[in-house]
């Protein structure tokens, strides 16, 4: 509970922006060691023009909400940036989800959003082997423990790069890496980190 005392919760307006003034004001009254901002890139705008002094010795985002493969910001500020991502981190010079690519690309589909794309891919690919090992027994409980059993640890996709699913689980992955950001554009713009499952 101790822990807890200084947590001090900011809630912004749905679909507001933060201008800088506005970040400013909320770090000059809080004044966090700590900063956990799950706001768009749009709302983190603001904040990327702060001045490096002003800013918290650690800033935490999360994939859900800022993608930092497209956004950028001064050095100083994105070295003290930790961002969450479930996602297979990519190599320097390669794809991303290479599986997804190469089969999008043989497609002739091209200019999608790369984690998007490789998402319903996925998708498609676990529900046809699903559906397919069903044979003629046909009912939703059927087919959600043939998924269970199916994507339990399962590498039928780079999009991930742990799966766990089982009976009554309804999140495939449960963990994430917490990453550093790297001045690299695409595939390597996430440092390689330790994966994290609670």
């Amino acid at each position: 509970l101790a822990a807890q005392a200084n947590l001090v919760v900011h809630a912004l307006a749905a679909g507001a922006n933060q201008s800088l003034q506005d970040w400013q004001k909320i770090l000059a009254s809080a004044r966090p060691s700590t900063l956990v901002a799950w706001v768009s890139a749009s709302q983190l705008q603001g904040l990327l023009q702060a001045d490096a002094a002003t800013l918290p010795g650690r800033i935490y985002t999360a994939s859900s909400f800022t993608d930092w493969q497209s956004l950028r910001a001064a050095p100083a500020l994105e070295s003290r940036v930790l961002h969450t991502y479930p996602y297979t981190l990519g190599a320097a010079g390669g794809y991303q989800f290479p599986r997804e690519d190469v089969w999008l690309k043989s497609q002739g589909l091209s200019g999608l959003d790369p984690r998007a794309a490789a998402g319903a891919l996925f998708a498609c690919h676990a529900t046809g082997e699903a559906l397919a090992g069903l044979a003629d027994n046909y009912s939703r409980e059927y087919l959600i423990e043939t998924l269970e059993h199916m994507l339990d640890g399962t590498n039928m996709a780079s999009l991930y790069p742990v799966t766990t699913l089982g009976t009554s689980q309804r999140y495939l992955v449960k963990g994430a890496y917490v990453v550093r950001l790297s001045p690299e554009y695409g595939a390597a713009r996430f440092q390689q980190a330790g994966w994290i499952q609670p």
